[in-house]
């Protein structure tokens, strides 16, 4: 880089400076420079590279602005007045970019003033996306001297129209750079940079001048080299002072255990609201959203005061109204995340709470640093833990913020999805510019940047062959092509959908799948929701944003529209997933030094003042941290440290052997580590084993384990088993899909917006999904290379953990094993922590484990982690699959002299004896009349007799001649690996007498179109073996066909065939003996069925013998109880029954409201209420009720759920009797003739009108409803009271017990008590203690379903097992209407007939009997018969006859089908064009 000038530096840094501007500084800040400014300005003024590290509040924005702004007055007032944008200053965030501008107005405004003019000839501008297109658009056309912007803005520019605005720049100020280093953000920053370099060389401009601004990072050289990229030279400028911290660490008491539940929310409100009351301004940080609006709501009702929030969720304009409040001083609190803790002004501030630990020491830096803010102000940070553990992490974050120290930032290594999206882009502005570019300068221009100095060739390539279309779309459509690699001349060129898919999908910033909330005009938004939030909100929910409560008004497609819902009550609080932050694995050792040094010193006397002065820790807080560290010594074993990790192993209290680690060294050591550890428990104890991982520690679960838990061999896993199990274990981790999903959005691979609309997030999944799957048969896939590298590198640290599994391999870190009865303390407190972490389980299905090993190409990830890695295929899948493409199977070899030459030509070429190997009958016979025929020849190769098509002559002269053009060559490796691979280039070298190096060429280039695969592929550790794809593709096939063997979920007809059998539909299984009929009725309690079917078909398909009266008897005896739901009529309603006092276990929480009921209903419940079970006809008199109307009254009760009868009688009389329609006289009797039935009974009324009688003995009402009524709501129905999440539990185990396995799709489509958010909770709690597994068991149901263990191995015996029986055994009759029946579409109004879950005929309630597929006459005819076998064990309450009625059969008219015949042997009589059949 040519410096600006060659000056020395003056003994005033303000000589280097025009007047005005110097004149300005002095008047403005009359202490002088900072040190920061002072020590950067000769540096900066030189033209050289410079990354600027100084404490917040030291003027690091000004010592870079400064001098830019110098050099742009100067050019000005010389006379150039063209406009031209000379300063680029990048930011991380939005809000930081508008509070530069900001300031910047100080400096114009007042070197105007120093020139005497009404403004100074320097303009600004900020382009983010908030920024206007018409703003934007002017920015282009005339561009301000000063442009302020963000990387992803940046970007932006670069691969659109306004990339010709930055053709003049010559300062980039990189402004918080340490934020984005170590993330893909600033990968990505750092390639736009290199593009932009190119943008100004190409134009004539010099290398923009490069100034990175940092608080305190290290190593300051790793990102200084970053901040100017590969090759150039930068001069840190690192300012040694500190800013002043006045830091304390408190407790809200001095025993976490006399705690609530250990918990310190009370005492922590408390503190902050004394904090803020002896300050004017104090700043509360938290580490998420929903933390911060609790933590607002809970402070706003202690002070009674409206506490605000400002955080990412809540709109731009408030956001911006709540920072100029703050730096206004208008705010006494404010709670805040992340979003405050960059270097955006915030004025005055007295105090930071930092309510739990920041997780992290540079996090923790920068925010006490909002506070005392300006130069030689001291910073105040009060530490606020909420649990003991937090106040451990608080201690030593204190303690390394009082010593400067921060954690590594290290760029992540060459980031493939980041590369792909900018070599589309890159290629995409070059297309614009009619600049075209190649590979090679591509690849020349990425590895400029420090992210991708060491970038390999080969890896380039494989991600540019991927954008190329290299993989066919067909797999999948967002894998097409979106560039045009000419491998001839290396030309790349966009393809036309590349731009827009490179501007609509630009960024690193993955979708966090967020609602807009926005007001009812639809246009001002209040903030943003997370979609799985809005998913459970309905339309009318009131919940908190921004700490103001809104109602939700609408829900929309991508927005939730809200109006404002003042002093409601209880408001919900929102969730925002994946927000956690995890301890890094520094601050966990300076945990464990804390401990370490306590321990060591608790028989000091000085030891409280020693804590005191090293972690700034009040009496309380020092109490907690003593007395805690002295229970683990005495009473747990072993003290977790920096040099000590404890393994022990307990039962629990179901007897299930559990191993608890105690690892302080965060979540991104103890993650990777709980894998390994599983997967070696696994082996060792032959169960899944259950696992958790905190920042504390690591919990395992061996359920029903009968082998002794190995914690020698635990603790003695070693780094290399380590890695190599990792590597296997890592795409059953749960985060593994979440991370393909954002690298392939990045990759430009699944689209976040199209036609101006937000793909929905559940929907980004499932295409992420798809793609993984898709992706899993393409090896040299790099963006599942690229997931790889992410989870290890990125997410975890592997390193970290594998040093320290060395050092405890060495000694140098200490293992205490312990075996007890019961955990100790220190392990009682992960125990709290042990939650279901399997979220998105459709990333990592818990029985596929070993089928990711074979997901990507180990060789391709090889390449990115430096290793040499298992691919993790079969060698005996590669056997047969090579058998199978050369015919050596024996299904394939040759049978006739034509299938011989087949094989010759499909193996390229073979010796003779190959041939015969080849051939089922006289090989040699047909080898020597192939030859006669001329249809082959006998070569010589590689000093052997080779058979070659006379076809390919010209091929196999051409190699004995040794005249192979480059094309012939690649044909014949390929022809070779297409059938014989996998071999090494050595074999086919030797083979065709040619040399390794030309093989390996071909065969590289041949695996870059996508033709062969390369990697171990089931061969030795260190070999480079290469099959062709096909080929390659018959091998996974095969090893996915051996581990999928007991994997595989099965068919809904397996599934269906277990529940008939369950439920007893099926001869043989059927309820039988005094208690049949209870066992039959206590698999369907709750369920919703036609209460005309419980009697015609439901119960008699489940008994062995029939019972007509059984449901009477069950009643009589006290046991059973029945509920009807429906709206207006009795017998289109569904019946549920249940045993007595199960009602609070299988009754709705909230009965039907007794303010709908009619007068008269009302009337009925209350006397029913008051008077108990009663008979109808006791209550007409009180009631003041004519029979017809209290028989309506009793008919709305049923209908609302709210009454039930002690027996069936009634409701059967109920069922048959027509709706009461308006009285009438009963006509006289004839002369001569008895008086009928009805002319007695209204006789009968008449009288005992006239007497005065009761009207009981003549009502209706007493003939035609038997039995007693009583309320549902009777305690003697309802039961006792449940305790919490006894109702759901219980639910769970009877969706087992009737279903076998519980699904969404199971609860939502055949239950009606209750819903499927209602019970998942109970069955994760049950998977958690080992009653139930969780996986994909049964095809169709989701990836979210539970069963019992014995259940997984009954459905697959199902499966698995022959088909041996009779076509007419096992056939089940059942209902339309019945249970059993899930999933099938079958007429519910009919009948159904099933063999094995399949149904083998279905008869309609029009007569339609359809026969299923491949049914025989037989088994058609025993079906017809076992139906008529259940008419006959049924009984119709409507008191109908019980008929089958045939009218036609597959759309035919039953009298003329071939189904005439069996029908008439079954006793069917023809009635006109049908056939109809009467149970006796």
């Amino acid at each position: 880089m040519s410096p600006r000038s060659r000056r020395g530096p003056p003994a005033d840094p303000l000589d280097l400076f025009h007047p005005a501007v110097a004149a300005w500084f002095r008047e403005a800040f009359p202490g002088g420079p900072t040190p920061a400014q002072r020590d950067s300005w000769p540096a900066i003024e030189e033209g050289e590279n410079v990354l600027l590290v100084s404490p917040t509040g030291t003027g690091k924005t000004l010592a870079a602005f400064l001098v830019a702004l110098d050099a742009t007055l100067r050019r000005r007032l010389a006379g150039d007045t063209a406009p031209r944008l000379a300063t680029l200053y990048v930011s991380p965030l939005k809000a930081l970019d508008n509070d530069v501008q900001r300031n910047l107005e100080r400096p114009r405004a007042g070197i105007a003033a120093q020139l005497g003019a009404d403004r100074v000839p320097l303009t600004t501008g900020v382009r983010t996306g908030d920024t206007p297109s018409r703003e934007r658009t002017s920015q282009v056309r005339s561009p301000p001297d000063v442009l302020i912007t963000t990387p992803e803005s940046l970007y932006l520019m670069l691969t659109g129209s306004g990339r010709r605005a930055l053709e003049g720049v010559r300062t980039v100020i990189l402004d918080e750079v340490h934020s984005v280093a170590g993330t893909k953000r600033g990968s990505h920053l750092a390639l736009s940079l290199e593009r932009l370099e190119e943008l100004v060389a190409r134009a004539g401009g010099a290398s923009p001048q490069r100034i990175a601004l940092s608080a305190t990072v290290a190593p300051v050289d790793v990102v200084a080299s970053f901040a100017a990229g590969t090759g150039r030279a930068v001069r840190s400028v690192v300012v040694e002072a500190r800013k002043a911290l006045d830091l304390t660490v408190s407790s809200p008491a001095g025993d976490f255990r006399s705690l609530p539940d250990g918990f310190a929310w009370g005492p922590a409100v408390e503190a902050v609201v004394a904090e803020a009351a002896a300050r004017k301004t104090t700043l509360v940080f938290c580490n998420n959203r929903r933390l911060a609006e609790k933590v607002a709501r809970k402070l706003s009702d202690a002070t009674g005061t409206d506490v605000l929030t400002h955080h990412g969720s809540v709109s731009r304009p408030a956001r911006e109204k709540i920072e100029k409040a703050l730096k206004a001083g208008e705010l006494p609190v404010l709670v805040a995340t992340g979003s405050l803790e960059l270097g955006i002004d915030v004025g005055h501030v007295d105090s930071v709470v930092l309510l739990e630990s920041p997780k992290g020491i540079a996090r923790g830096l920068q925010r006490v640093g909002r506070s005392g803010h300006l130069v030689g102000e001291t910073a105040r940070g009060l530490f606020v833990p909420l649990y003991l553990d937090d106040l451990f992490e608080s201690a030593a974050t204190a303690e390394a913020m009082r010593e400067g120290a921060v954690e590594e930032t290290r760029p992540p290594d060459f980031p493939l999805d980041v590369l792909a999206q900018q070599l589309v882009a890159e290629s995409v502005a070059r297309a614009a510019d009619e600049v075209p570019v190649t590979a090679a300068e591509l690849f020349a221009l990425v590895r400029k940047a420090y992210p991708y100095r060491a970038l390999l060739r080969s890896l380039f390539l494989e991600t540019l062959a991927m954008l190329s279309g290299k993989y066919p779309r067909e797999r999948f459509a967002e894998l097409a092509a979106k560039l045009v690699w000419d491998r001839a001349t290396d030309r790349v060129t966009p393809l036309p959908a590349a731009r827009l898919a490179a501007l609509l999908d630009g960024g690193t910033i993955g979708d966090r799948g967020t609602f807009r909330a926005v007001l009812q005009d639809r246009k001002t938004a209040v903030g943003e929701l997370d979609e799985e939030f809005v998913h459970e909100t309905k339309e009318g929910d009131v919940f908190l944003l921004g700490s103001k409560a809104w109602r939700a008004v609408e829900i929309g497609h991508s927005t939730v529209v809200v109006e404002e819902a003042h002093g409601q009550p209880a408001p919900r609080m929102p969730f925002w997933r994946g927000e956690g932050l995890g301890r890094t694995g520094a601050l966990g050792v300076r945990i464990g030094r804390l401990k370490r040094f306590v321990a060591e010193h608790l028989e000091d006397p000085a030891l409280n003042d020693l804590l005191a002065a090293r972690y700034a820790t009040t009496p309380d807080a020092t109490a907690a941290i003593v007395g805690s560290v002295r229970r683990e010594v005495t009473e747990s074993g072993g003290l977790a440290s920096d040099l000590c990790v404890v393994f022990e192993t307990f039962p629990n209290d179901l007897g299930d052997p559990c191993v608890v680690v105690r690892s302080l060294f965060g979540r991104g050591v103890n993650l990777p580590w709980s894998l390994v550890l599983s997967a070696v428990l696994r082996e060792e104890t032959g169960v899944d084993v259950e696992t958790v991982a905190s920042d504390d520690g690591i919990l395992l679960r061996t359920p029903s384990a009968e082998r002794e838990v190995p914690l020698e061999r635990l603790a003695r896993i070693g780094p290399a088993e380590a890695r190599e199990r990792l590597l296997a274990q890592l795409p059953n981790s749960p985060m593994f899909g979440a991370r393909f999903r954002g690298n392939a959005q990045r990759a430009l691979l699944l689209p976040r917006l199209r036609s101006g609309r937000r793909t929905p997030f559940w929907l980004q999944r499932l295409k992420a999904r798809d793609l993984l799957q898709s992706t899993r048969s393409l090896p040299d896939f790099p963006v599942v290379a690229e997931t790889y590298r992410d989870c290890l590198r990125d997410l975890w640290e592997m390193d970290r953990l594998l040093d320290l599994l060395a050092r405890m391999e060495s000694g140098e870190v200490e293992r205490v094993l312990e075996k007890r009865r019961a955990p100790s303390p220190a392990a009682a407190s992960l125990l709290f922590k042990f939650v279901a972490v399997y979220m998105y389980e459709w990333d990592a299905p818990r029985a596929e484990r070993d089928l990711h090993a074979v997901a990507a190409n180990r060789a391709l990830l090889g390449e990115v982690l430096g290793e040499d890695l298992d691919d993790g295929l079969r060698p005996e899948a590669a056997d047969a699959a090579r058998a199978d493409a050369t015919r050596l199977a024996p299904r394939r070899m040759a049978r006739t002299a034509e299938e011989l030459l087949l094989a010759i030509m499909e193996n390229q070429d073979l010796t003779p004896s190959e041939a015969r190997e080849r051939s089922t009958g006289e090989g040699l016979g047909w080898i020597g009349e192939l030859e006669r025929r001329g249809s082959v020849l006998l070569v010589r190769v590689a000093g052997e007799e080779r058979l070659v098509a006379a076809e390919e002559r010209g091929l196999w002269e051409a190699l004995a001649a040794g005249t192979l053009s480059r094309e012939e060559r690649d044909r014949l490796v390929l022809g070779y690996v297409a059938t014989r691979g996998p071999a090494t280039a050595r074999e086919v070298a030797l083979r065709y007498g040619l040399s390794e190096t030309d093989v390996v060429d071909s065969l590289e280039r041949l695996r870059l179109e996508a033709l062969v695969v390369a990697g171990r592929l089931g061969g030795a550790a260190g070999e480079r073996r290469f099959a062709g794809a096909r080929l390659a593709e018959s091998i996974r096939r095969k090893t996915l066909a051996i581990l999928r063997g007991e994997i595989r979920p099965v068919p809904a007809a397996v599934r269906r065939d277990l529940v008939a059998r369950r439920q007893g539909v099926v001869p043989g299984a059927r309820f039988a003996g005094p208690d049949g009929a209870e066992r039959a009725l206590g698999l369907l309690r709750g369920l919703p069925l036609p209460v005309a079917a419980w009697e015609a078909a439901i119960l008699p398909a489940r008994l062995a013998e029939p019972e007509p009266d059984a449901l009477d008897a069950l009643s009589a005896r006290g046991l059973l109880v029945w509920r009807l739901t429906g709206e207006k009529e009795l017998r289109p309603a569904r019946m549920t029954v249940f045993f007595r006092g199960e009602g609070r276990f299988v009754l709705p929480g909230a009965p039907a409201p007794l303010e709908t009921l009619s007068p008269a209903a009302g009337a009925l419940h209350g006397a029913l209420a008051l008077g108990g079970a009663s008979f109808l006809s006791d209550l007409a008199g009180p009631l003041g009720l004519k029979a017809d109307a209290l028989v309506r009254a009793l008919r709305e009760l049923l209908l609302a759920g709210l009454v039930t009868g002690d027996g069936f009688h009634g409701l059967r009389e109920l069922l048959r009797a027509k709706r009461a329609a308006a009285p009438r006289e009963a006509p006289a009797p004839s002369f001569g003739h008895p008086p009928s039935r009805p002319a007695l009974r209204a006789a009968e009324a008449r009288v005992a009108s006239r007497l005065g009688f009761s009207p009981r003995a003549a009502g209706p009402s007493s003939q035609v409803l038997s039995g007693r009524w009583s309320l549902l709501g009777a305690p003697a129905v309802l039961g006792e009271d449940l305790h919490p999440g006894e109702r759901e539990e219980a639910w769970a185990r009877l969706l087992l017990a009737r279903w076998g396995v519980a699904s969404r799709r199971v609860v939502e489509e055949a239950e009606g008590a209750l819903s499927w958010s209602e019970v998942a909770p109970a069955f994760a709690r049950m998977e958690l203690r080992g009653d139930v597994r969780r996986g994909e068991f049964v095809e169709g149901d989701g990836p979210l379903q539970y069963a019992e263990p014995g259940t997984v191995e009954e459905l697959r015996a199902m499966r698995e097992a022959r088909d041996e029986a009779e076509p007419e055994e096992g056939l089940a009759a059942v209902a339309g209407s019945d249970p059993v029946l899930l999933g099938l579409d079958a007429p519910r109004d009919g009948w159904c007939v099933l063999r094995r879950g399949e149904a083998v005929v279905t008869l309609s309630g029009g007569g339609d009997l359809v026969v299923g597929k491949d049914a025989a006459d037989r088994a058609v005819k025993a079906a017809v018969r076992e139906l008529q076998g259940l008419l006959r064990r049924g009984r119709d309450p409507l008191g109908r006859p019980r008929r089958l009625v045939v009218a036609a059969v597959a759309g035919r008219e039953a009298a003329g089908s071939p189904f005439s015949t069996l029908l008439e042997g079954l006793g069917f009589t023809r009635d006109g064009p049908a056939y109809s059949w009467r149970a006796l």
